[in-house]
């Protein structure tokens, strides 16, 4: 019995031994799980900010979020413009079910590390156009132009080349072909009085961010907005926040940019005349097409009908890149 006793005295001496020396392999303690989270979550109102400018965007809109198909897919939700930028490709494997806008997460790699990686950019590899071939190299604004880029034309005309038959009104661009239109490239260079050149725009190191995402006003301009003006009081009011390296003196850049405007919306409206009496543009100024009747045009009025939807959907008014933008069209106009 005083064994059975000893027995269990010593196995009681050694667990109080080894509890310490146990506890004491632990080693030092992590990092809070909640200090990760407050990295971004927390009580400045950043966040706050950023999301109420976004919801002032079009990007927030949604009103496009129901072109899910693959085609259409990565430049309409957020989920197929993350699945085309990590697999290098423009068409999603399959339509996107239950698509979301494009937000935080489309260009942003939230909630991928929980830490300040989180912010940055998904994409920031410079881009080659698809209708031209050129890279475009805006730091920043790289991200832009995946989407923010004019497609292939089926067919595409040729400079001097064969005649083109269009059969699709839809025939063109497509929509936002901003990323051309600031590189220089993708405009059918028809020959005229005019040279073809660049402005100071294309070489903007950050590109598309740093006039349209310089410091907000409020949710009305700049920041996650991505807008340059907006409509105060009846009038329209600029953001130059992200043009004063370039442009000190806000009023005459207001006048500037207004008188860029005007002209560019004349030339286009010229254009556009001129398509009509070819009877390449309907009254709507839509292409003059049906599946009975396609057109047959030279390769110069295809060229001149590109130049004019390239223009107008960059909805710039010549401001992103005035001197290609008034060649396209004075030359355009020339030849028709």
């Amino acid at each position: 019995m005083n064994s059975s006793r000893n027995h269990s005295g010593k196995c009681i001496l050694l667990i109080l031994i080894l509890i310490p020396l146990l506890a004491s392999c632990e080693g030092p303690p992590g990092t809070d799980a909640n200090a990760t989270c407050t990295q971004c979550h927390n009580s400045g109102s950043l966040i706050v900010s950023i999301t109420e400018q976004w919801r002032a965007s079009v990007h927030a809109s949604g009103e496009n979020t129901d072109r899910n198909g693959t085609t259409c897919a990565m430049c309409h939700t957020s989920e197929g413009f993350r699945e085309c930028i990590s697999g290098s490709k423009t068409v999603t494997n399959a339509p996107i079910s239950n698509p979301s806008s494009i937000g935080c997460r489309t260009c942003h790699r939230i909630h991928e590390s929980y830490d300040t990686s989180d912010w940055e950019l998904r994409a920031k590899n410079p881009v080659q156009l698809m209708i031209s071939g050129e890279t475009l190299n805006q730091g920043k604004g790289n991200i832009c132009a995946n989407c923010h880029q004019p497609r292939i034309p089926d067919p595409l005309p040729v400079l001097n080349g064969n005649s083109v038959t269009i059969r699709s009104a839809y025939w063109g661009p497509h929509h936002s072909t901003q990323a051309s239109i600031i590189k220089g490239s993708g405009g059918i260079a028809l020959s005229g009085s005019e040279v073809y050149s660049n402005s100071s725009h294309s070489e903007l190191t950050n590109g598309c961010v740093t006039c349209h995402m310089a410091s907000a006003t409020g949710n009305k301009s700049g920041g996650h907005t991505m807008k340059i003006s907006y409509e105060s009081h009846g009038a329209t009011t600029y953001n130059f926040a992200g043009c004063k390296g370039c442009h000190n003196n806000t009023t005459e850049l207001t006048s500037l940019v207004e008188a860029v405007r005007i002209e560019t919306d004349s030339l286009l409206a010229q254009l556009a005349e001129k398509l009509r009496e070819h009877n390449i543009l309907n009254a709507s100024n839509q292409i003059n097409v049906s599946s009975g009747s396609p057109l047959e045009l030279t390769s110069d009025q295809a060229g001149a009908l590109l130049n004019y939807l390239l223009v107008k959907e960059d909805r710039s008014g010549g401001v992103h890149n005035y001197r290609y933008t008034r060649a396209l069209l004075k030359n355009s106009i020339g030849k028709l």
